[in-house]
């Protein structure tokens, strides 16, 4: 296998130290994954790496591990290619047909794909984990008979189409071949026994240097698209949750398409009714493409007119307009059509795994469909009272259809929530229901990304299985890079693992995928604040604030970065104003107003009376009290509640007090927690 980082060279004379970053990040991603499918690295060639293994399946699982490591973390855009060949071992290098031609194949490779030859092909043809797509018969440079080229086409990889394909693949010109004399005598001489790796580099270099630019232009090109919220033009304009499910829908569609950046729902939406022109629109969102379009109700019938424009011209690509009857099965296969024809127009082709997808019917009554919507618009809210009133929603939808996937994820979803401190449900209760029914969608559909995250953060926040979470988590991701919610959870569990730098690069991810929602930024907030990277936490509250001046999650983040940046003044004053009973409580504890601070633990304790209330309020308002003692009581009672605030004993600087008691390591211990370093 050879892998490289695309435009390098670029990348070196514009920022050298940027280029150095990247190379070490590049290599320190192979050492660790590399060893997992039983590989080994032969040699480094500056930006390239040549890898071999024991068997074709342990070399592309291998690939399809690193590549989607990278698209992932966006560490680098990386090509690779594989062939399967005689190789020769003398003196630590590497020699050989097997080697050249992996070269070659990597040479026409782009970023985000995994290109092999027919040998490799060959070897893993009936392996139902690999989905693989021909590019057609290429003549490589002193390589005597054309040779079939492959792309790895499963989930996250990217497949080039082939005008694309840039590499050495041509009859060399005059010129040329008097450089190709020149090389293949310098690497004679290296079989002789002369500098053989800096001759195998000039060797590398020279396969790739002309393809690299206009291959990176290409794949970032054509692949990014944000779909704006439909406009109503019915004329009672009464159907808004209906028309937003429409384009949620087709959002989630494109979001499975292999190689789409889809701009998130919130982010979208953050353009209904606005004025600004579709090229400002796609300048802040930083899409290509923008899809919009309109819905009018009259009496039966729907009346969808949609068409896909490019951003940078203005002119529209395709356009469609759909009258049907409004049933369900006519709204799903517009939604799908729409879908279709889309990444028709951008991609070129469409895979038959995606087709499929796109062919799904998530339920068959409309009725049911529509209550599944007006429950969404009720759980975006987020409070106590919505939350209820999308549970009864989501219900109604699973007694109408008992199959809906979609229904019994938002369901579990919902019941998930509603055990944490926005819904003020018991969370062994509550937890335990939620579990039921994302399992029950995940029995209809496996791939539903929605249960695949529920699931992550059920064993994360309340069964605190570490592992199994992280795996579900990835899992997710994997099923729908475009999906910020199951990157949210996972940098929530990072943070709390104290891999906090990686827990920032999953919000980064976010962040482009959804630029203009508030929460990704709130988010992005605690994770820097568990991080003690309390300047961060004022850049992220500042755009968090721009958008949403009243927010108050972010200005409850910003208080605490205030409060450990020294500013303690400024803090109180806005946990006072803005922030939550438990925030108040704490606020005037440390400002000496002590009887106050008692007053809302006594409110607490009669509402605990008559309703569930999480236990991280009393620990807040002791921890200001200094009264450590009923601290731990209260910590205790968030642990045999399984409460998910305890979870973050290191990422919050106000139980500094408590480290060095044993009481506090013992919770440590019992929690599992990562070892912690100041």
């Amino acid at each position: 296998m050879f892998i490289d980082i695309a435009g390098y060279t670029a990348i070196m004379q514009r920022d050298e130290q940027e280029a150095l970053k990247l190379l070490n990040q590049f290599k320190d991603t192979l050492e660790r994954l590399t060893p997992k499918h039983q590989g080994q690295i032969v040699q480094y060639f500056g930006d390239g790496c040549l890898l071999s293994f024991e068997s074709s399946t342990q070399c592309v699982s291998c690939a399809m591990s690193l590549q989607r490591e990278f698209n992932d973390t966006r560490l680098s855009p990386v090509r690779i290619g594989m062939h399967l060949g005689e190789v020769i071992f003398q003196n630590n290098n590497v020699f050989g047909d097997g080697v050249n031609i992996a070269s070659r194949v990597e040479s026409i490779g782009i970023p985000g794909a995994v290109l092999m030859s027919k040998s490799i092909r060959d070897q893993i043809k009936n392996k139902s984990d690999f989905q693989l797509v021909s590019l057609g018969s290429f003549e490589f440079k002193n390589v005597e008979e054309p040779m079939e080229v492959f792309a790895l086409a499963n989930k996250g990889l990217v497949v080039p189409d082939r005008q694309n394909l840039k590499g050495k693949i041509q009859v060399p010109s005059p010129d040329r071949r008097l450089q190709s004399t020149k090389m293949i005598r310098f690497i004679a001489g290296i079989f002789l026994g002369l500098l053989v790796a800096a001759g195998f580099y000039f060797l590398y270099q020279v396969l790739r240097e002309k393809s690299d630019s206009s291959q990176l232009a290409s794949i970032r090109s054509i692949k990014s698209i944000a779909v704006l919220p439909f406009s109503d033009l019915s004329q009672l304009q009464n159907q808004a949750y209906f028309n937003d499910g429409i384009t949620e829908d087709i959002i989630l569609h494109l979001s499975q398409i292999t190689g789409l950046k889809v701009i998130s729902r919130t982010s979208a939406f953050h353009y209904q009714g606005s004025r600004l022109t579709i090229p400002q629109i796609g300048m802040e969102l930083g899409v290509d493409h923008i899809l919009e379009g309109s819905v009018r109700h009259v009496g039966n019938k729907i009346h969808i007119v949609v068409q896909l424009i490019n951003v940078k011209t203005d002119a529209h690509l395709w356009a469609e307009t759909y009258d049907r009857e409004l049933t369900a099965k006519n709204l799903f296969a517009i939604q799908s059509d729409v879908a279709k024809k889309i990444t028709t127009s951008l991609k070129g082709q469409l895979l038959e795994e995606e087709e499929q997808q796109l062919d799904q019917k998530p339920t068959d009554n409309l009725e049911a469909y529509t209550a599944y919507l007006q429950g969404g618009q009720h759980l975006r809210r987020l409070d106590y009272t919505e939350i209820r009133n999308a549970i009864t929603y989501y219900e109604r939808a699973i007694e109408l259809d008992s199959t809906f996937a979609y229904a019994h994820a938002a369901l579990g979803n919902a019941y998930a929530l509603a055990s944490t401190d926005y819904g003020g449900f018991v969370p062994e209760q509550g937890f335990k229901t939620a579990k039921e029914y994302g399992l029950r969608a995940l029995s209809l559909n496996p791939t539903n990304v929605v249960a695949r995250t529920l699931l992550g953060d059920i064993l994360f926040w309340h069964e605190w299985n570490w592992q199994e979470a992280e795996l579900e988590y990835k899992l997710a991701i994997e099923l729908d890079p475009n999906y910020v919610g199951s990157r949210f959870g996972y940098a929530y569990l990072l943070s709390a693992r104290n891999r906090h730098l990686e827990a920032i690069e999953q919000l980064e991810r976010c962040l482009e995928l959804d630029p203009k929602n508030p929460n990704a930024f709130s988010n992005a907030a605690w994770r820097n604040l568990n991080a003690r990277d309390y300047p961060s936490v004022i850049k992220c509250t500042d755009e968090v604030l721009k958008m949403d001046p009243g927010n108050r999650d972010a200005l409850v983040a910003r208080a605490w970065a205030l409060l450990y940046s020294g500013q303690t003044n400024e803090a109180i004053e806005v946990f006072l104003e803005h922030g939550y009973p438990p925030h108040r409580g704490y606020a005037l504890a440390i400002s000496g107003r002590i009887e106050a601070a008692k007053a809302i633990l006594e409110e607490f304790h009669q509402q605990s009376k008559e309703s569930y209330v999480p236990p991280a309020g009393f620990i807040m308002i002791n921890m200001g009290l200094k009264d450590f003692d009923e601290a731990f009581k209260w910590m205790e009672v968030a642990f045999q509640d399984r409460s998910r605030e305890i979870l973050l004993l290191d990422g919050y600087q106000i139980y500094d007090d408590l480290r060095g008691d044993p009481r506090f390591e013992a919770f440590r211990q019992r929690l599992d927690l990562a070892p912690w370093n100041e």
